[in-house]
């Protein structure tokens, strides 16, 4: 009988301690398999290697107004996304070097806040194989030497300009001398890239020229009630596109 009491007393001592252990074990806060993307530094050159499919994240610390570009190196054929996100998980920008305008990824922040970089390895590349990548902030932002300015227009307090360099088309928002909003696209000429959609071309139709007096006099051209600007850009080549661009200018500019 003492050894039944004693084997008794061990087995619910037992259960006694494996109750305590799981009740400290609930009580302490679940830590998540991922740990916190490393901080991306100005200046900084990043390797790291991915496979197709995979991604790689790191965190930007940025103020309200704050720029960034990232620029890559890779292998040829390998087709990379980037992807900017805020806190809470909204998406501000996407970007694949496989577009039109992905030859670096430019981002000027709304708000103060941690972002969060995404690189991933596009598994529509031709390269299949484990990669070693390289990606560089620049926190600067200077237009390149021999830039013109084609058109500007000042919407409800923002100025759009939209700047021809010797290589591409730049597209600069500010307001009170502060840059809020930047896009780039590839063609620097008169005809390719972007351009207003109210601006008007030698030879064009009178039917052209109806259409953009109304662009240019409709303020709210979308019908939320808030002040826009329409861009065209064109890329021109042998698999040439064209694409419109809303641009919002309420208390932040937002494109559409």
């Amino acid at each position: 009988m003492e050894n039944e009491a004693e084997e008794l007393m061990l087995y619910l001592t037992r259960r006694i301690l494996l109750a305590i252990c799981l009740t400290v074990l609930s009580a302490v806060p679940f830590v998540a398999a991922q740990e916190k993307p490393p901080i991306l530094r100005p200046n900084q050159p990043v390797t790291f290697s991915l496979e197709p499919g995979s991604k790689k994240s790191f965190a930007l610390q940025m103020k309200e107004d704050d720029f960034a570009e990232i620029t890559w190196l890779a292998k040829e054929g390998v087709i990379l996304s980037f992807d900017i996100d805020d806190s809470k998980g909204k998406m501000h920008k996407n970007v694949s070097s496989d577009d039109w305008d992905g030859e670096s990824v430019l981002f000027v922040a709304p708000r103060e806040d941690e972002y969060t970089l995404s690189v991933k390895f596009d598994t529509s590349s031709e390269t299949k194989e484990r990669q070693s990548i390289s990606i560089e902030l620049d926190n600067r932002f200077k237009l390149p030497v021999g830039s013109k300015q084609k058109d500007i227009r000042i919407i409800n307090g923002y100025s759009v300009r939209i700047m021809a360099t010797p290589d591409n088309n730049i597209v600069l928002i500010g307001r009170n001398g502060r840059l809020k909003y930047v896009m780039k696209s590839d063609g620097g000429s008169d005809y390719v890239g972007f351009s207003f959609a109210d601006r008007l071309i030698p030879g064009v139709k009178v039917e052209e020229k109806r259409q953009a007096a109304l662009v240019s006099s409709t303020l709210d051209k979308t019908g939320d009630g808030i002040p826009d600007v329409m861009i065209d850009h064109f890329s021109e080549g042998a698999h040439c596109c064209f694409r419109s661009y809303f641009i919002n200018f309420g208390g932040t500019s937002r494109i559409g």
